[in-house]
């Protein structure tokens, strides 16, 4: 194994760590059976680590590099929905006390940085084309779907306040809504112009 798979492995080993260690923190404060399908960052925390072991398997493939791309820019978005929102509305750090700053440095500041390295790093033939770009969108959109689901079915009531219907009304999660998809979009464009800023794979 040469020097450079090594460094890959560390790094997806890294990255397994963080996903496993930021999703246990969020259920240690969490009594709801419900919580690793009501929060997006342990959605794509999950994703991520289940990319990274498949890395370190070596295990590759259309659908793997789709999750792993589609998980990046959701990684991407939740941290960038905690610091303008999240952290300023309800002022999670370590001021909270306890394991409260855990999950958010792990998901929302460590995950999104090592998830970018390894999209960018890991070799391709040619940078994801516009459809497949677009396509990751259907992960956050999944994500909205089931928790107003939940919460219609079942009263879970969402783990953000921006998208509670009771709390800020259809219109607002209208807007919270469009607001995520622009910002989604604008990561995925981001990330795409840093893969095309790199020279392709050899064949």
């Amino acid at each position: 194994m040469g020097a450079m798979a090594r460094r890959v492995d560390r790094r997806r080993r890294l990255a397994l760590l963080v996903c496993a260690c930021g999703s246990v923190a969020v259920q240690a404060g969490s009594t709801d059976p419900t919580w690793f399908l009501r929060y997006f960052s342990v959605w794509c925390a999950l994703l991520s680590g289940l990319t990274a072991a498949a890395g370190l398997v070596g295990r590759a493939g259309t659908a793997v590099a789709w999750v792993r791309d589609a998980s990046c820019t959701g990684a991407m978005l939740a941290g960038a929905v905690y610091a303008g929102v999240l952290l300023p509305a309800e002022r999670l750090g370590a001021a909270g006390g306890g394991l409260t700053w855990l999950a958010p440095l792990l998901l929302h500041v460590t995950l999104p940085v090592l998830a970018v390295v390894d999209a960018v790093r890991v070799p391709r033939a040619a940078p994801p084309a516009r459809a497949v770009v677009l396509s990751w969108t259907l992960l956050p959109a999944a994500y909205l779907a089931l928790t107003l689901l939940l919460h219609a079915a079942r009263g879970v009531a969402p783990a953000y306040t921006f998208l509670d219907v009771t709390r800020v009304g259809p219109h607002g999660v209208g807007v919270a809504v469009v607001v995520a998809v622009g910002l989604h979009l604008v990561m995925a464009d981001r990330l795409v112009r840093r893969l095309r800023a790199r020279p392709p794979a050899p064949h």
